[in-house]
């Protein structure tokens, strides 16, 4: 099977959409508007010496001006918080600096202001490891394709190397690179955080950790009142509405019970809280992954005990959910009990625990098609049906020849001669899927297809979309 199916435009007869048309298979979607903040006619970004510009938000007022770095020859939005803004919502997430990540940033951060997230507060990228050169292209580069189009409200922040392994020496025995998480979040707190860091960050307000592989369909933030619109998962009766002090709230992920299997003595210590949880309580109120959302002040105590605590875990586990066992551990010692929601995330189609009952709706509407489904809630201010939050492509997503994995994009996607991905057919998950299976296999696997196919319509519609954008904001010409 190829892996580049879904990845690229074939030789063949089918055209390629121009930049500036809409992408296929886009169903009902609403697009806000495509000419970016600052753009002049040509395509490039219009700069001033100095602009002091004061908008009104839906949180109050943000101030944003213009200005000269010393060390570089471009000019840079530099984002100040009013100090009668109420609280804001700051949306981070963690990265290296290769460009694997960097399509991925570009994709989240075009996503976050597809969704408004900046009316309600920041957006940034914490960048680990870079070096000076790195560090130098990756902050010019966001200047101008992100911050200098999408506002000043979407930053990066850059931190030391934090993968090493080490040995008790202190000597370098391997890497493991998601310490950048806990270490990264605890470095931008630690730059960010309070009134000696000009109060960007606030201890009443919410952040949200989420990965860079995740694409906002909606807002995130603290409110969790509706209904509608909400999945609670586990057997907690009573459920917090909203973020507060000592309330967080995260996604539940597969996790169970098995950081209490853990050496907690070593860990957290003999008379760590975490020791005294139950299996019970452990099953209900730990077993999260991103997004986590909490205050700030909840959020960085637990940055603070989780950078303590994952080496430690690593050590006793050095595997791939090392990072997530140390934050349920830091979470439990901290007496932190998250409130676990489903509807958050989408990934995985096999799974339970996630915001699948909302797509698991939409197949049996047949009023709508999945793919018209998957590409309409972006964006809007409301909609029909109830949507998960972000979309999370961490796995491969397959239907018949057709195959989405995210190793499989070329790190330029988002470059003035880079190609959309491939158009999809439609009915992707109703007539062709059934002429691809067989009528019989079809109905057996029918909710796992459809879950796949909102995936790659979503995957699909988005990237193409962010990828033209981009065109029209940064290429001299159409391509």
């Amino acid at each position: 099977q190829s892996e580049a199916k879904m990845m690229r435009k074939r030789n063949t007869n089918t055209s390629t959409p121009s930049a500036s048309s809409s992408t296929p298979n886009n169903g009902n979607r609403k697009r806000s508007n495509s000419d970016g903040k600052g753009e002049k006619g040509d395509g490039h970004i219009m700069v001033y010496v100095t602009i002091i510009a004061i908008c009104l938000l839906g949180v109050g007022l943000v101030e944003f001006f213009l200005v000269e770095q010393n060390s570089s020859s471009h000019k840079r939005l530099v984002y100040k918080r009013n100090t009668q803004q109420q609280r804001l919502t700051h949306v981070v997430f963690s990265t290296d600096c290769g460009g694997f990540q960097h399509w991925q940033s570009y994709l989240l951060f075009y996503s976050a202001h597809k969704v408004r997230q900046q009316e309600d507060g920041t957006v940034t990228r914490i960048a680990s490891g870079c070096t000076a050169k790195e560090r130098q292209t990756v902050q010019k580069w966001h200047d101008e394709h992100v911050s200098g189009v999408f506002g000043p409200e979407f930053m990066v922040h850059f931190t030391p190397h934090f993968s090493s392994v080490k040995d008790k020496d202190g000597k370098k025995k391997g890497e493991y690179k998601f310490y950048n998480k806990p270490l990264g979040i605890r470095h931008w707190f630690d730059s960010n955080l309070g009134q000696k860091h000009d109060d960007l960050v606030r201890d009443d307000d919410i952040v949200a950790l989420i990965d860079p592989d995740m694409i906002l369909l909606k807002k995130i933030g603290g409110d969790f009142s509706s209904e509608r619109d909400v999945i609670f998962s586990g057997r907690v009766k009573e459920h917090k509405s909203f973020v507060d002090h000592g309330v967080p709230f995260g996604q539940h992920y597969g996790l169970g019970a098995q950081w209490r299997r853990f050496d907690l003595d070593n860990i957290a210590g003999p008379d760590s809280p975490a020791k005294k949880v139950s299996q019970d309580d452990a099953f209900k109120f730990f077993p999260v992954g991103p997004p986590y959302i909490a205050t700030a002040r909840d959020l960085h105590s637990i940055a603070v005990k989780w950078c303590e605590f994952v080496p430690k875990v690593h050590d006793e586990y050095p595997y791939l959910l090392a990072e997530m066992y140390a934050y349920c551990i830091a979470a439990a010692h901290l007496e932190l009990p998250h409130q676990r929601a489903d509807h958050l995330m989408v990934s995985n189609t096999g799974a339970n625990g996630e915001g699948w009952p909302f797509v698991d709706a939409i197949a049996e509407d047949e009023s709508i098609s999945m793919c018209e489904f998957a590409t309409s809630p972006i964006g809007l201010d409301s909609t029909q049906y109830p949507i998960p939050t972000v979309l999370h492509f961490c796995q491969r997503y397959l239907i018949s020849q057709i195959i989405f994995w995210k190793r499989a994009v070329k790190e330029d996607f988002f470059d003035c001669d880079s190609e959309p991905l491939e158009e999809l057919p439609s009915g992707l998950a109703e007539d062709f899927a059934v002429a691809m299976m067989g009528e019989a296999k079809y109905k057996e696997e029918k909710k796992k297809i459809k879950r796949t196919a909102f995936m790659l319509c979503g995957i699909q519609s988005i990237m193409n979309e962010a990828q033209a954008f981009y065109k029209r904001n940064h290429c001299t010409k159409n391509t």
